[in-house]
């Protein structure tokens, strides 16, 4: 029988594998220690990643129409400056197109990049700046 797609184990795979180096992962919002962070005497930025599912479809055969699926992720880098987003955005990449990622119940077809969205600069009130920069993956998976 064939093991049907659940994108909530999918996203829970992915926020998984980005998380696996250490890296402060956020599963639609702000990890915990992400951000400016107050230390006496100096304040201090931990870059992060926010993981966002944005959609997706399912294919297959007529026999089981819903077999594959196809789920698009968002992911938003978040540094103090451009080059410590864009570079968290980097290294994200280089995990993601490793096909390392293991999905229970389903075999990972493909991981693909999709979209570079751009480099953003956010003026925060009480804070310095920060910088975002935003790709879309999309990950095929099938039953095993």
């Amino acid at each position: 029988m064939a093991t049907q797609h659940a994108a909530l184990v999918t996203t829970d795979a992915l926020v998984a594998l980005l998380a696996a180096d250490g890296s402060l992962v956020g599963d639609g919002s702000v990890p915990a220690g992400g951000g400016w962070q107050d230390i006496p005497g100096e304040s201090v930025f931990e870059a992060y990643v926010i993981v966002f599912p944005v959609g997706g479809a399912t294919d297959g055969t007529l026999r089981n129409p819903d077999e594959m699926a196809a789920s698009v992720y968002q992911l938003s880098c978040v540094g103090a400056t451009r080059r410590q987003a864009e570079w968290l955005a980097d290294h994200h990449r280089n995990i993601l197109l490793a096909s390392t990622l293991t999905v229970t119940g389903r075999k990972v077809m493909l991981v693909r990049f999709e979209a570079f969205l751009g480099t953003i600069r956010e003026d925060v009130v009480g804070q310095p700046p920060i910088f975002q920069t935003v790709e879309r993956y999309r990950i095929w998976t099938e039953p095993p």
